[in-house]
């Protein structure tokens, strides 16, 4: 079988970059920050299978993608002859910056034999600057690259050179964070301002903010600003005594700007309401009411006896207490803790007047019909 024996490397970075026949080289790790042209652009061999052709150079600490016999991890020594090779997943394109970036690639090979495209899609293409793509801060891409070889006169290894392209966009949003107000034990209102809007007509705007030392952040719902202007967001559900950390942060498109982070501490009071207070030792505990009935007398023990002396005729039997009796007697005011029962209540005062008549008068009007009775029998 025929093969082609090739090595292909990628000046990463740097923007013009090398194909060649067999040497390339691209800078890689701690290596890539010297290079200024592309800041906060890296590129490293990504987790897939297909990372066994990316290769890292020893002695300059640079990334080959190697698909040649010197690549100790590959069980070939080239690219297929009469073929096309597609070669997924190789290494990535990531950005750290803030600002957000445009990236794409560019060769010099006219004829389209070696073709970059991304992730997993030949068709995908990651080549000229209409297939480019937008990064924000901490997004990445992978970047795959097929070999077309079916060509007799393909020209693969005429490939001199590549180029990775970065464009930053020109105008960017501004915006800061000021100080929160409003702070209670479990809310804040958040302050930031608006400051530029980078040519758009809108710009969304929300607050990040987690505790002190946190690592995930919590977002407000974004509000879209038309102009430069403050806002403020009240954020609700947080720890009392308990120190914050937010930033106002304003995004479009493809760049974004966060605030410097500012700090507020909740309150850490428990109520609002006032502590109830507290017993000093040696007080008196309060003494409880007691409960009376209208009109009632204390009683003095002298109800039991009132009771016993209305009992047979009605008359009051002698006692200890004689004027108590005599009183009710005469008054009805008994000797009871109310006063007398309903008994010496009649016996006494003039309806006990009355009623010591009629009974008077009943007596002897029963004596008068047992002696008519009488006379009439014998």
């Amino acid at each position: 079988m025929n093969r082609q024996l090739a090595a292909i490397a990628i000046l990463g970075v740097v923007a013009v970059g090398a194909v060649l026949f067999p040497t390339a080289a691209v800078p890689f790790g701690e290596d890539v920050d010297e290079v200024a042209e592309l800041p906060n652009v890296t590129m490293s061999p990504t987790d897939a299978p297909n990372s066994v052709y990316a290769d890292v150079d020893d002695d300059t600490g640079e990334i080959r993608l190697n698909l040649t016999e010197e690549n100790q991890r590959l069980a070939g020594d080239g690219v297929n002859g009469d073929a096309v090779t597609e070669i997924d997943n190789l290494f990535t394109v990531t950005y750290t910056g803030d600002r957000g970036v445009y990236v794409w690639l560019t060769d010099d090979e006219a004829d389209d034999n070696l073709r970059f495209y991304r992730d997993d899609d030949p068709t995908n293409s990651f080549e000229g600057e209409a297939d480019g793509v937008r990064l924000t801060t901490g997004d990445s891409i992978r970047v795959g690259f097929v070999v077309d070889t079916t060509d007799p006169d393909h020209g693969v290894e005429a490939i001199d050179t590549f180029t990775l392209h970065a464009e930053y966009p020109e105008e960017t949003v501004a915006v800061e964070t000021t100080a929160a107000s409003d702070v209670t034990r479990s809310s804040a209102v958040l302050g930031g301002e608006l400051t530029e809007l980078g040519g758009s007509d809108e710009v969304p705007v929300f607050f990040e903010y987690r505790e002190t030392g946190a690592s995930d952040w919590h977002e407000t719902v974004p509000r879209a600003l038309t102009s430069a202007d403050t806002l403020s967001e009240t954020v609700t559900d947080l720890e009392p005594g308990t120190e914050y950390e937010y930033r106002a942060v304003a995004t479009m498109d493809w760049t974004t700007d966060r605030g410097a982070i500012e700090t507020f501490t909740t309150d850490a009071g428990t109520s609002s309401d006032p502590p109830e207070p507290t017993p000093t030792p040696g007080d008196d505990p309060p003494e409880k009411p007691t409960e009376e009935t209208p009109g009632a007398t204390p009683d003095d023990g002298t109800a039991a006896t009132d009771a016993a002396g209305t009992a047979g005729q009605g008359v009051a039997t002698p006692t200890d207490t004689p004027d108590a009796s005599l009183q009710g007697m005469e008054d009805g005011s008994g000797g009871g803790s109310d006063g007398g029962g309903p008994e010496l209540q009649l016996l006494g005062g003039p309806a006990g007047s009355l009623l010591w008549l009629l009974l008077l008068l009943l007596v002897l009007l029963v004596v008068g019909l047992a002696a008519a009775l009488r006379t009439n029998l014998s």
